[in-house]
């Protein structure tokens, strides 16, 4: 029976073998073969592109990864990331822009870092599990750096220098304060103090001077980011003198407390010091406060005056008093913990609770207290006290586990090495990272001695145990009383809490997924993208643990998605927050919404889908995510033989069509046409060179300024017996010409306003057999690169000549079954006798038969000066069998797109 089916066309992409000849709507546009074509987003089958050589990387014994970066409209980059480098390259130009920059990764992990842009900062941060997270800036296309991310959660050492300027000596080397007026006047008779300390998401700056204060400097500042300071209006005017009795605090909520060294001074601040308000006085007015504290548990202040008189408030404004106090006491800090107040006077720390007067806690000889913490260690609450001998300076440590009731003696003290002079003095504190107790001691120099200087910083997890580390400066002096703020974590930066994922969302930078622990993600403070401090209000950073009854260690995330969505191990799942605030502290849930399981490679997104690898590596899903339900098809179900051996990488990109390209592990690159509803499956493979098959290891996807996004690849190809791994890039699917036709692989174009017949630049191909185009209309194959890099086309000669590796491309389609007088023609014999076909800005001399044998040059075109659009019919070589397979295949570097094809069928009895 002679049947004429309608056109098919192919938008049903490359599918597996084994639905080869089920009859349904999907397969009749399905084909069992695709490969070097690209199905576009209509149904058309279109020829790839070839490839532009743009230059061998750094290595090619080793492993490089690609990493696209768009500054602005004009500077495009594509960054070469190999063995501890990375290496520049200009989009627009292609060219390689000398700017090479040393780094930290080594080449087994540059395929597994995780990246971010931050468009603001002009930079990309990267992660990796086994590094501490880089910050790679850009000012120009050559000028990059790479520097530590500046994670502002990093314990901070505040300098301070001899004339009273105050430094940020952080390991990135900012100033913290480089505004010169920032300053507290010197007086060699007095004791120049800057407070700065941090809660809330602010951090805030004091001055003060014991003798007297400097009317012509600041007093006060307060900054969101430690570099851009904002002067604050201080509440009272500080005196001429007696400025000694200044005390301030800065709980984990921003809100600052200041006592002043006159009578009645005490005011509040709810935003870390920008605007000031003083409190209903009462009973307060009569007297002069020495110190300040805050119990972030019960949320609770407390302030105690030099005449035992001690105060306490929820809001800080209302105050009521609680105890007697201790005269004079003045430990440099009063801490709060579960309502246990501790103040002290030489060698007596004394001990309060909400309810009772101060009592003696203990009591030493020789010895005067200096500061007191507390602080909590694997669930375990410790206080520690730090006790100094000033005749000698000898220091040593108690500690107590049970509310300050009991304390012991620590098992060591430690001397100074330094040696005082008179008039010389010391100073201490101790504050808690949320790890450990730190604690720096300090000498103080003088108008008479100023050599010598420097801080020994001590840290200890239990109080008893501690390790020194020294810092000294020959100009500078460490004000110990400046370094007073907490939640000084040091995730991110130690090795097992490196994060491996980061993302940005809602204005915020997310990481997590370190080693220690794999199921936890941080955000930033809103809108502050390195700043890690933890809080209690809508824009403090958040961390939220994901718990499930199977091993959730995440593996990708993705942001600004309706949420934060999270692929893990074993399910997916999206963190949400509130409509009107977002995720917060606060308002932080997880819904999980599949248990599919996540592979460990970063997912793309395409319009409002996410597609992620599944756990395995073989399936590629697309994932739609929502608050109440969830949609996730895998993409792979009728081509589930298409990811087979598993796949390292997925792309997207976005013009001229949506498509998906994934890296397999054999070397070829998966194309996933993802546009119009359609999902169609083709497979891109590198042409090979004389010792055999080209392998792509990684894939790139850049915008250009351009309509098409440009697609950049690392290819490894043996060339003269070496192993070469080459940066090409991918030539464009818009052909707008004969001449512009590029459809060879790891080639060069070279065109001239006089013809020429030799070219050169091939010295990447010494040695290999390539195929040349001249003038879009002359295809010489079998031309020898000469050691020199260069062939020539003689007798032909032109004005445009591409040369390069060739390849071809193949597409088979499933059995053919078209009915039968029976009805359902499955199973029996069947043949092909004509084909009309619809080809589209096709000038290459395609081959259609039964086999890739029996194929035969079926296209003639009916012009051979311009790319042609025509509908062409021609006898087909079919012969009776049961398969009735239709293959086109094209070998020689030009375009060609098939959109659809009818054959004239015939199915026998059987």
């Amino acid at each position: 029976m002679r049947t004429r089916p309608l056109p098919r066309n192919f938008s049903s992409g490359e599918m597996a073998p084994w639905v080869d000849g089920i009859t349904n709507e999907l397969t009749q546009k399905g084909c069992r073969t695709i490969e070097n074509y690209i199905v576009k987003k209509q149904g058309q089958a279109t020829r790839r592109p070839g490839t532009f050589f743009v230059a061998e990387v750094k290595d090619s014994s080793k492993a490089t990864a690609l990493v696209p970066v768009v500054i602005d409209d004009t500077n495009r980059y594509v960054l070469e990331i190999g063995d501890a480098y990375v290496r520049v390259f200009d989009q627009s130009t292609h060219a390689y822009l000398s700017t090479e920059i040393t780094s930290p990764w080594s080449t087994g992990d540059v395929s597994s870092l995780r990246y971010q842009y931050f468009p603001k900062k002009k930079a990309i941060a990267f992660v990796h599990n086994v590094y501490e997270p880089r910050l790679l800036s850009w000012t120009s296309g050559t000028d990059w750096s790479l520097d530590y991310f500046p994670f502002e959660h990093y314990e901070k050492e505040v300098y301070v220098s001899v004339d009273g300027q105050v430094f940020d000596r952080n390991e990135f080397g900012e100033s913290a304060f480089p505004d010169e007026s920032v300053r507290v006047a010197y007086d060699t008779s007095g004791s120049p103090r800057t407070y700065v300390l941090f809660g809330g998401g602010r951090w805030l700056s004091i001055n003060r001077n014991q003798t007297g204060w400097d009317p012509a400097r600041a007093q006060g500042y307060f900054s969101e980011d430690a570099e851009s300071w904002a002067m604050t209006t201080l509440p009272f005017d500080p005196p001429a003198t007696n400025i000694w009795a200044t005390w301030l605090w800065v709980n984990s909520a921003g809100t600052a407390m200041m006592c002043g060294g006159s009578t009645g001074e005490v005011a509040i601040s709810h935003d870390g010091g920008a605007q000031w308000a003083s409190p209903a006085t009462g009973t307060i007015t009569a007297k002069t406060f020495d110190l300040v504290g805050y119990d972030e548990a019960k949320k609770r202040w407390r302030i105690e005056a030099n005449s035992a008189g001690m105060y306490t408030a929820d809001d800080g404004l209302s105050w009521a008093t609680t105890g007697s106090g201790v005269a004079g006491g003045q430990v440099f800090s009063m801490d709060g913990y579960n309502d246990v107040w501790l103040s002290a006077v030489g060698g007596k720390m004394y001990r309060a609770t909400s309810v009772a007067a101060f009592t003696t806690a203990i009591s030493v000889t020789s010895y005067n207290f200096y500061a007191v913490r507390h602080g909590t260690i694997n669930d375990a609450t410790l206080w520690v006290a730090l006790a100094q001998k000033a005749s000698t300076f000898s220091t040593t440590f108690y500690v107590s586990g049970d509310n300050a009731v009991t304390w012991s003696a620590a098992d060591s003290a430690f001397d100074a090495r330094y040696s005082f002079n008179t008039g010389q003095y010391i100073n201490s504190y101790i504050t808690f990272d949320g790890n450990r107790f730190l604690v720096y001691l300090t000498k103080h120099p003088t108008a008479a001695d100023s050599t010598s200087l420097g801080v020994d910083r001590l840290s200890s997890t239990d109080g008893r145990t501690w390790t020194v580390t020294t810092v000294t400066d020959a100009a500078i002096y460490v004000d110990s009383q400046a370094v007073g703020w907490d939640q000084l974590h040091t995730y991110f930066k130690t090795a097992g809490d490196r994060p491996s994922i980061i993302a940005g969302n809602e204005g915020r930078t997310v990481l997590g997924a370190s080693t220690n622990e794999p199921a936890t993600l941080r955000a930033s403070k809103a809108g502050e993208l390195n700043r890690f401090f933890l809080g209690d209000v809508a824009g403090d950073s958040w961390e939220y643990e994901l718990t499930g009854p199977d091993n959730v260690d995440i593996q990708w995330i993705m942001g600004d998605m309706g949420g934060l969505v999270v692929g893990t191990r074993t399910a997916e799942g999206i963190l949400l927050g509130s409509p009107e605030e977002g995720i917060t502290p606060l308002t932080a849930q997880f819904r999980w919404l599949s248990t599919f399981g996540s592979a460990n490679i970063q997912p793309v997104r395409i319009h409002d889908t996410i597609v992620f690898v599944q756990r395995g590596g073989e399936i590629i899903r697309g994932y739609v995510p929502s608050q109440n339900a969830y949609q996730s098809p895998e993409l792979t179900s009728y081509a589930d033989h298409i990811a087979s051996g598993g796949v390292t990488k997925l792309a997207h990109q976005d013009d001229p069509q949506s498509m998906v390209y994934a890296i397999r592990n054999d070397g070829q690159m998966l194309a996933l046409t993802f546009d119009n509803n359609l999902r169609a499956w083709a497979r891109i493979k590198a042409a090979a060179s004389a010792a055999g098959a080209a392998v792509i290891e990684d894939v790139a996807i850049i915008p250009t300024s351009n309509a098409e996004d440009e697609i950049w690849l690392i290819v490894k190809r043996t060339i003269g017996g070496s192993t070469k791994r080459y940066i090409e890039y991918m030539d464009t699917l818009a052909v707008a010409s004969f001449a512009a036709a590029h459809y060879v692989d790891c080639g060069v174009y070279k065109t001239s306003g006089t013809t020429f017949q030799t070219v050169g630049s091939l010295t990447h191909l010494a040695g290999e057999v390539v195929d040349a185009l001249v003038d879009g209309s002359r295809w010489i194959a079998g031309l020898t690169v000469a050691a020199s890099g260069t062939i020539t086309t003689a007798p032909y000669s032109g004005t445009a000549i591409h040369a390069g590796l060739p390849y071809s491309s193949y597409l088979q389609t499933l059995r053919g079954d078209h009915g039968s007088s029976y009805g359902d023609g499955a199973g029996l014999n069947k043949r092909t006798s004509g084909l009309t076909l619809w080809v589209h800005d096709s000038s290459a001399l395609a081959k259609f038969g039964p086999t890739t044998t029996t194929a035969v040059e079926s296209i003639s075109y009916s012009t051979s000066v311009a790319l042609a659009t025509e509908v062409v019919s021609y006898p087909f070589p079919g012969q009776w069998d049961r398969d009735n397979y239709i293959w086109c295949i094209v070998n020689d570097p030009r375009p060609f797109t098939l959109v659809a094809m009818l054959p004239d069928s015939e199915t026998g009895d059987r």
